[in-house]
């Protein structure tokens, strides 16, 4: 039987609550930069500068790796951003910048998946590129580990995932498209009794793509803002098959 946990609080204590080396496979998409308000103070993405950003995630995920197993897969999808909101000037490259301090941390950068979005939304400045794709990293703490070993044995193996956004009638401003998260799964070797993990569950898209895939698999669902807890549980229908927690505030520097 599936179990489901959700950690009702930051994402940094939510992460202390886990057991070191229990984690099979993380998927997540935290808040990009500058981008969104998502209605607390403190949140990731209001940093003054990016690079206060990617350090505070580079914090995070290197707690995240403490949590790995050995052959655990973490799938990070970051979307990239312009330094300034109008006039000319450069992508930030951002999602790469985050990526080049993961491996510095000790992360195995196994493969980019390229997330092309068929139905992007066009942009309204000229002088932009589309924002037709968003990378999807693939890392891990080891070399060998449960995408490495599926895409060993899958002859058809392709690095570009199609998958369209998703429209949804839930009150969250950036929804994970339910068919990238399950192309995503389909690229790793499932074992029974996995324990997967999506440290910024948001509307807890993961959970429900585990639920529908019926997996054999237990999750751990990390979010803050309390009206996304509330519809995780709806949209999972979870009818009290959890446990939820609230840990304390945990600080941490950031440089």
């Amino acid at each position: 039987m599936m179990t489901h946990q959700i950690i009702v609080g930051d994402v940094y204590a939510g992460l202390n609550e886990i057991e070191d080396k229990s984690i099979d496979l993380a998927i997540t998409s935290p808040p990009y930069w500058n981008q969104r308000d998502y209605g607390f103070d403190g949140q990731i993405g209001n940093e003054s500068n990016p690079y206060l950003y990617i350090n505070k995630l580079d914090i995070i995920f290197q707690l995240l790796k403490k949590k790995m197993k050995d052959d655990g897969v973490f799938f990070l999808n970051v979307g990239d951003k312009y330094l300034s909101k109008y006039g000319k000037s450069s992508l930030g490259f951002i999602p790469y910048k985050l990526a080049n301090e993961m491996i510095k941390s000790g992360w195995y950068l196994s493969e980019i998946l390229i997330w092309f979005k068929p139905n992007h939304m066009p942009s309204s400045i000229k002088n932009r590129f589309t924002n037709s794709y968003e990378p999807v990293f693939v890392l891990s703490p080891n070399q060998n580990n449960i995408f490495t070993e599926q895409r060993s044995s899958n002859k058809e193996y392709n690095n570009i995932l199609k998958v369209n956004l998703q429209p949804t009638p839930y009150k969250h401003v950036a929804v994970f498209p339910e068919k990238l998260v399950e192309s995503l799964i389909k690229k790793i070797k499932l074992k029974k009794g996995m324990k997967i993990l999506d440290p910024f569950a948001g509307s807890g898209t993961t959970l429900k793509v585990v639920q529908g895939m019926n997996i054999n698999a237990s999750t751990v669902m990390i979010e803050k803002n309390i009206d996304y807890v509330q519809i995780i549980k709806e949209r999972c229908n979870l009818n009290g098959n959890y446990s939820i927690t609230s840990p304390s505030y945990i600080p941490f520097y950031i440089e």
